[in-house]
């Protein structure tokens, strides 16, 4: 019927992709049919590998992320795992110079208590960053360098150095 030229042109600018006309060559269009079954079943295929990369670089993105976080708060627990550590050793050659008194054992109590309520704090914190409904709450400048300051009172003390 649209056996024309000017027919399947306009076929073609209306976005046809093949254009048959009658009679229908079973052949032909067997033939047609099969390249783009062809043509949908590897664009599938193709999908389905994309979709699988991009599930393991996800994957592999999040134990990157994972890493780097376990690296820091490795990092976070050393100081005042240290700081317990240099505690153990006082109290120990304290007691063989005779140098434990009521005074030294109230400041070995509560400089370990601090240490341990800090490594508490940060075991929470990790599990505040993790928790997917955790509330954020607004901070300053001073506040951190407070925070700072109070967590690095003993480095700063041991160096007799001045912050203002």
């Amino acid at each position: 019927i649209y056996d024309k030229e000017e027919y399947q042109q306009k076929g073609y600018d209306l976005g046809a992709i093949e254009y048959i006309t009658k009679p229908i060559n079973n052949t032909l269009f067997t033939s047609k049919l099969r390249v783009y079954i062809k043509l949908f079943e590897d664009k599938l295929t193709q999908e389905n590998e994309l979709s699988k990369k991009n599930e393991i670089i996800i994957y592999q993105s999040k134990m990157a992320a994972m890493g780097e976080m376990i690296n820091v708060i490795s990092q976070q627990l050393k100081q005042p795992l240290n700081n317990l550590s240099l505690y153990c050793q006082d109290i120990k050659s304290s007691f063989e110079f005779n140098e434990i008194n009521e005074e030294f054992v109230k400041d070995f109590d509560d400089n370990t208590k601090k240490q341990i309520q800090f490594l508490s704090q940060i075991i929470d914190d990790f599990r505040s960053f993790l928790s997917p409904n955790k509330l954020k709450k607004d901070l300053t400048l001073t506040q951190i360098c407070r925070k700072i300051k109070y967590k690095m009172r003993e480095n700063i003390t041991n160096l007799k150095a001045v912050i203002k």
